[in-house]
Protein backbone atom coordinates (compact mmCIF):
# COMPACT_ATOMS: atom_id res chain seq x y z
CA UNK A 1 0.00 0.00 0.00
CA UNK A 2 3.09 2.35 0.29
CA UNK A 3 1.89 3.31 3.82
CA UNK A 4 3.61 3.59 6.63
CA UNK A 5 2.59 1.02 9.35
CA UNK A 6 2.36 3.74 12.57
CA UNK A 7 1.64 0.79 14.63
CA UNK A 8 4.84 -1.10 13.77
CA UNK A 9 7.21 -2.44 16.47
CA UNK A 10 10.89 -2.64 16.81
CA UNK A 11 12.63 -5.86 18.46
CA UNK A 12 12.27 -4.36 21.75
CA UNK A 13 8.56 -4.27 20.98
CA UNK A 14 8.61 -0.29 21.32
CA UNK A 15 6.49 1.84 18.44
CA UNK A 16 7.25 5.02 16.88
CA UNK A 17 5.05 6.26 19.21
CA UNK A 18 6.70 5.15 22.59
CA UNK A 19 9.98 6.06 20.93
CA UNK A 20 8.36 9.54 20.56
CA UNK A 21 7.58 9.62 24.13
CA UNK A 22 10.63 8.50 25.93
CA UNK A 23 12.87 10.74 23.79
CA UNK A 24 10.74 13.05 25.07
CA UNK A 25 9.40 14.82 21.42
CA UNK A 26 6.37 15.59 22.65
CA UNK A 27 5.13 17.50 19.58
CA UNK A 28 5.62 13.68 17.92
CA UNK A 29 3.74 12.15 20.69
CA UNK A 30 0.42 14.50 20.11
CA UNK A 31 0.70 14.35 16.32
CA UNK A 32 0.78 10.30 16.40
CA UNK A 33 -1.76 10.16 18.86
CA UNK A 34 -4.20 12.44 16.67
CA UNK A 35 -3.83 9.86 13.54
CA UNK A 36 -6.92 7.87 13.21
CA UNK A 37 -5.10 4.70 13.05
CA UNK A 38 -2.99 4.74 15.89
CA UNK A 39 -2.96 2.43 19.36
CA UNK A 40 -1.32 3.52 22.45
CA UNK A 41 -2.01 1.02 24.42
CA UNK A 42 1.30 -1.33 23.00
CA UNK A 43 3.75 -2.73 25.32
CA UNK A 44 7.28 -1.99 25.37
CA UNK A 45 8.65 -5.31 26.50
CA UNK A 46 8.83 -4.56 29.95
CA UNK A 47 5.15 -4.73 30.01
CA UNK A 48 4.94 -0.59 30.20
CA UNK A 49 2.66 1.47 28.07
CA UNK A 50 2.73 5.62 27.31
CA UNK A 51 0.28 6.27 29.73
CA UNK A 52 2.44 4.14 32.72
CA UNK A 53 5.28 6.14 31.54
CA UNK A 54 3.81 9.63 31.42
CA UNK A 55 2.34 8.81 34.62
CA UNK A 56 4.88 7.95 36.51
CA UNK A 57 6.87 10.76 35.43
CA UNK A 58 4.58 13.43 36.31
CA UNK A 59 4.07 14.25 32.32
CA UNK A 60 0.17 15.56 33.08
CA UNK A 61 -0.23 17.56 29.30
CA UNK A 62 0.75 13.80 28.45
CA UNK A 63 -1.45 11.87 30.46
CA UNK A 64 -4.85 14.04 29.52
CA UNK A 65 -3.99 14.09 25.69
CA UNK A 66 -3.76 9.65 26.39
CA UNK A 67 -6.88 10.12 28.22
CA UNK A 68 -9.02 12.19 26.29
CA UNK A 69 -7.92 10.91 22.95
CA UNK A 70 -10.27 7.94 23.89
CA UNK A 71 -7.74 5.34 22.61
CA UNK A 72 -6.19 4.69 26.18
CA UNK A 73 -6.51 2.11 27.96
CA UNK A 74 -6.49 3.96 31.56
CA UNK A 75 -6.85 0.54 33.67
CA UNK A 76 -4.17 -1.24 31.95
CA UNK A 77 -1.59 -2.78 33.85
CA UNK A 78 2.32 -3.75 33.51
CA UNK A 79 4.22 -6.26 34.00
CA UNK A 80 4.09 -5.43 37.73
CA UNK A 81 0.05 -5.33 38.10
CA UNK A 82 0.45 -1.93 38.34
CA UNK A 83 -2.14 0.60 36.42
CA UNK A 84 -1.11 4.28 35.20
CA UNK A 85 -2.74 5.32 38.85
CA UNK A 86 -0.85 3.47 41.32
CA UNK A 87 2.32 4.87 39.09
CA UNK A 88 1.20 8.71 39.48
CA UNK A 89 0.83 8.07 43.07
CA UNK A 90 4.23 5.88 43.69
CA UNK A 91 5.81 8.93 42.05
CA UNK A 92 4.15 11.75 43.83
CA UNK A 93 2.45 12.83 40.76
CA UNK A 94 -0.99 13.91 42.78
CA UNK A 95 -1.70 16.13 40.48
CA UNK A 96 -2.27 13.30 37.94
CA UNK A 97 -3.45 11.02 40.56
CA UNK A 98 -6.32 13.44 41.05
CA UNK A 99 -7.10 13.76 37.64
CA UNK A 100 -6.80 10.53 36.86
CA UNK A 101 -9.12 9.79 39.56
CA UNK A 102 -11.58 12.04 38.14
CA UNK A 103 -12.22 10.33 35.07
CA UNK A 104 -15.30 8.09 34.94
CA UNK A 105 -14.00 4.67 33.99
CA UNK A 106 -10.92 4.69 35.98
CA UNK A 107 -11.10 1.80 39.02
CA UNK A 108 -8.45 2.47 41.47
CA UNK A 109 -8.99 -0.49 43.24
CA UNK A 110 -6.27 -2.82 41.51
CA UNK A 111 -3.51 -4.31 43.33
CA UNK A 112 -0.08 -4.21 42.48
CA UNK A 113 1.97 -7.21 42.76
CA UNK A 114 2.78 -7.02 46.33
CA UNK A 115 -1.04 -7.21 47.00
CA UNK A 116 -1.35 -2.80 47.63
CA UNK A 117 -3.31 -0.27 46.37
CA UNK A 118 -3.12 2.73 46.18
CA UNK A 119 -5.47 3.43 49.01
CA UNK A 120 -3.05 1.43 51.41
CA UNK A 121 -0.66 2.99 50.42
CA UNK A 122 -1.83 6.32 51.27
CA UNK A 123 -3.28 5.50 54.23
CA UNK A 124 0.49 4.32 55.53
CA UNK A 125 1.77 7.42 54.35
CA UNK A 126 -0.32 9.72 55.62
CA UNK A 127 -1.60 11.34 52.08
CA UNK A 128 -4.73 12.38 53.89
CA UNK A 129 -5.63 14.25 50.75
CA UNK A 130 -5.83 11.18 48.64
CA UNK A 131 -7.10 8.93 51.16
CA UNK A 132 -10.06 11.32 50.97
CA UNK A 133 -9.77 11.89 47.17
CA UNK A 134 -10.22 7.97 47.40
CA UNK A 135 -13.20 7.90 49.28
CA UNK A 136 -14.92 10.19 48.53
CA UNK A 137 -15.24 9.25 44.88
CA UNK A 138 -16.87 7.02 45.99
CA UNK A 139 -14.51 4.15 43.82
CA UNK A 140 -12.38 2.87 46.53
CA UNK A 141 -12.89 -0.22 48.15
CA UNK A 142 -12.22 1.00 51.77
CA UNK A 143 -12.83 -2.90 53.01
Amino acid sequence: SGKANINAEDGKCETSFYKAYCNRHFDTVKYLLGRPNMFPNSRARCGTTVLHLASANGHLDVVKWLVESGKANINAEDGKCETSFYKAYCNRHFDTVKYLLGRPNMFPNSRARCGTTVLHLASANGHLDVVKWLVESGKANIN
